[in-house]
């Protein structure tokens, strides 16, 4: 009998619109401003900003928060590779 496990890595994974990384799901997501989906570096930055945005229910990228325009950028930013 197999044990049963709690946090199993998701097989589910896109990819990263700023640096075009693998993104999974369950680590990156969605932010909530400019609706890009964004790896957990992109989008949280930090394990605190991660918290932060787990208790609020909020997901706001790095880019968002230090108030950089990132309007229409949801093409795969080749500077960032």
């Amino acid at each position: 009998m197999h044990p049963f496990r709690f946090f199993l890595p998701s097989g589910i994974s896109t990819d990263c619109d700023r640096c075009g990384g693998r993104v999974d799901l369950l680590k990156g997501g969605v932010c909530t401003r400019c609706r890009r989906i964004l790896c957990y570096t992109h989008l949280h930055g930090s394990w605190l900003h991660r918290l932060m945005a787990d208790l609020r229910n909020e997901s706001v990228c790095v880019e968002c928060r230090a108030g950089h325009d990132v309007t229409g950028s949801a093409a795969v930013d080749a500077s960032a590779r």
